[in-house]
């Protein structure tokens, strides 16, 4: 039971981070006006879309591959993991969270892969939008 409040906690403190830094942050700079069409060929069927929403993109140097959480609304623990696979070449490359607003469909990826962590879902994500805060 106080592993399930823990939880509940560190979602809820993650979703009053997020609320504030985008109370902060009136502008947003896109992170380039092009986003490639190549990439996300061979990735499965699209399990949700989703519209001009706020995340957080991190780089990770073993896979070479830029990761975005999205905490999905009127959940508690639910997060969507996208390994994005049309990034655009420009976007930097730092292992620090930085704070976005995407559009995009996150998509199976064929593969039963493992977060580790209850109720973080991995998927490819496919951005029609990236904008950093």
């Amino acid at each position: 039971m106080k592993k399930l409040f823990y939880r509940i906690g560190k979602s809820l403190l993650f979703i009053g981070l997020v609320s504030s830094l985008l109370l902060l942050n009136a502008g947003c700079e896109k992170a380039d006006d092009t986003l490639p069409t190549t990439g996300c060929e061979a990735v499965g069927n699209i399990v949700s879309k989703v519209s001009n929403a706020a995340g957080r993109v991190t780089y990770d140097e073993d896979t070479k591959m830029h990761y975005l959480s999205y905490h999905v609304p009127h959940t508690i623990d639910v997060v969507l993991i996208g390994m994005i696979c049309n990034m655009p070449a420009t976007f930097p490359k730092q292992a620090d969270f930085i704070e976005v607003t995407f559009s995009g469909a996150f998509r199976e990826t064929g593969e039963d892969l493992e977060t580790g962590i209850v109720g973080y879902d991995l998927y490819y994500l496919e951005l029609s939008k990236l904008e950093i805060k």
